[in-house]
C-alpha cells in the first residue's frame, strides 16, 4: 500500500510541478512548482527505501540490476518522451501557425503510425537474429535526428512535405526501436518475473508520455514567455513562438541522443547467454 501511494504520488507531483511552474495565472508559480518537485522526490525516496524493504514490493527492484533490463526501460522512457513531444506539439504548430483543421492534421502525420506499423514487425523478426541493442540504438538515431531536423528546419512556411516526410521517418524510428528493444528488457528478465517486466516496460511508456507532455509544455512556455519579455511581442505571436518551438525540439533532441549511447550501453545479450 505505501508502495503504490509513494509511486503515485511522485509520479502525480512530478508531472503537475512541470505544469506549475509556468502557470501564468498562479500567484507564486515558482515556489508551488518547487514544493510540489520537492516533495515528488520525498515521495520517491519513500518508495525507493519500502521497495528495498517490505517481503512484496510492487516493483521487485533487484530486476534493475541487470544492465539489459534497466537500460532497456530507461532508454523506453526517453523514446517515447521523444515521441509525445512530435505528437503532441505538432498539431497544435499546424493548427495555430499553418491554419490547419483537425482531418488536415490528421493527413500530415498519419504517415508516423502507418510507418510504425509496417517496420514493427520486421524490426521484431531481425531481432531474433541480431543483438536488439543494435536495431534499438539505431531506431533512437532516427528519432534523434528526427527531432533535430525539427529544430533546425521547422519555419511557419515550411513545405508540408517535409513535415509528412519527418513524421515518417519518426514512425520508421519508433518500429525499428519497439520491438528490438521490448525483446531486449523481457530477455533479460528472469522466468519468474516476467509478468512484472511487461508490467515495467508498459508503465514506462505511459511515463514518457507523462513526462514527455508535461515537461515539452513547461520548456515551450517557458521559452516562449522569455522571448516575449525581451521582443516585447504578444507571446503567442509566431515571432516567439517558433523559436520557443525550435529550442524546445532542440533540448529533446539531446535527451534522445542520450537514450542513443544508453541503448547501446546496455550490453550484448549474445554476451550474456555465453557467459551462461
Amino acid at each position: 500500500m505505501i508502495g503504490s501511494v509513494s509511486f503515485m504520488l511522485f509520479l502525480l507531483l512530478l508531472v503537475y510541478s512541470l505544469t506549475v511552474f509556468v502557470d501564468q495565472d498562479l500567484s507564486n508559480a515558482l515556489i508551488w512548482g518547487g514544493v510540489c518537485l520537492v516533495t515528488s522526490i520525498i515521495m520517491f525516496v519513500i518508495f525507493f527505501f519500502w521497495e528495498k524493504r517490505t517481503e512484496n514490493p510492487i516493483i521487485d527492484l533487484r530486476m534493475f540490476r541487470n544492465r539489459r533490463f534497466a537500460f532497456g526501460i530507461f532508454t523506453a522512457i526517453l523514446a517515447f518522451q521523444s515521441l509525445n513531444v512530435i505528437f503532441y506539439q505538432l498539431p497544435f504548430y499546424l493548427r495555430d501557425i499553418r491554419g490547419m483543421d483537425v482531418i488536415d492534421i490528421g493527413l500530415v502525420i498519419i504517415g508516423s503510425p502507418l510507418a510504425m506499423a509496417i517496420v514493427g514487425p520486421f524490426s521484431g523478426r531481425l531481432s531474433d537474429r541480431i543483438d536488439p541493442k543494435y536495431i534499438a540504438s539505431i531506431g533512437m538515431v532516427g528519432i534523434s535526428v528526427d527531432l533535430i531536423l525539427l529544430a533546425v528546419f521547422l519555419t511557419e512556411t515550411t513545405p508540408y512535405w517535409f513535415i509528412v516526410v519527418m513524421a515518417v521517418i519518426l514512425g520508421i524510428s519508433l518500429g525499428a526501436f519497439l520491438s528490438p528493444n521490448s525483446n531486449s528488457i523481457m530477455s533479460a528478465a528472469p522466468k519468474e518475473k516476467l509478468g512484472i517486466a511487461s508490467s515495467l516496460m508498459n508503465l514506462s511508456i505511459q511515463i514518457g508520455f507523462s513526462i514527455g507532455t508535461a515537461l515539452s509544455t513547461a520548456l515551450l512556455l517557458g521559452i516562449r514567455n522569455v522571448l516575449h519579455v525581451i521582443s516585447g511581442v504578444p507571446a503567442k505571436d509566431p515571432v516567439n513562438y517558433m523559436p520557443a518551438l525550435k529550442i524546445m525540439f532542440g533540448i529533446f533532441a539531446a535527451f534522445s541522443i542520450v537514450a542513443v549511447f544508453i541503448s547501446y550501453l546496455r550490453g550484448s545479450e549474445r554476451r550474456e547467454i555465453t557467459d551462461k
